[in-house]
């Protein structure tokens, strides 16, 4: 378990086989085969919002006191994506490395969170939370399995390669 700069650091030194990384994946030096995805979601606790609606327009997101995970992470990083190819930045109220902390945070109405939705499914069935739609944004991310391209791999690693 590495941050995916090392995991790219590791396969370019040969010291790994393979590498399965979340969140985009900026290199074409390798083979790469996303093997699953998850959708991210906005949640906060029921009635944060002053209107009943839950839906927001990106601006009105972004007045909002945001709970997010910490740069680098790729939730984090897939949303400031998508605010950069808008011309857009955040400004969070709350940074953490953990999600339960920010899922934590989120039902004490101290912000809106940006989560993989399956860390949220049960407190959203509970109504402990409750998902903020915002106009115009259906974000995910994918795990992807790298290794390096090349035609020489071990047996071993072609049979993992082929049941990915």
């Amino acid at each position: 378990i590495s941050p995916a700069d090392d995991c790219f650091k590791k396969l370019a030194a040969g010291k790994v086989d393979l590498a399965i990384l979340e969140g985009w994946v900026p290199s074409e030096k390798y083979q790469q085969k996303v093997i699953a995805n998850y959708p991210l979601v906005f949640v906060a606790a029921p009635n944060f919002l002053p209107t009943a609606t839950g839906k927001l327009t990106l601006p009105e997101l972004l007045n909002q006191p945001l709970l997010l995970r910490e740069r680098g992470s790729a939730v984090r990083e897939t949303f400031e994506a998508f605010l950069t190819l808008k011309g857009l930045r955040c400004y969070p109220l709350w940074e953490s490395t953990d999600s339960a902390s920010l899922i934590a945070a989120s039902k004490k109405k101290m912000g809106i969170s940006l989560l993989p939705y399956s860390l949220v499914a049960n407190q959203l069935e509970k109504k402990e939370l409750v998902e903020i739609s915002v106009s115009k944004i259906k974000l995910h991310n994918e795990i992807t399995a790298l290794r390096p391209a090349s035609d020489n791999y071990l047996p071993a690693l072609e049979k993992l390669w082929e049941l990915l």
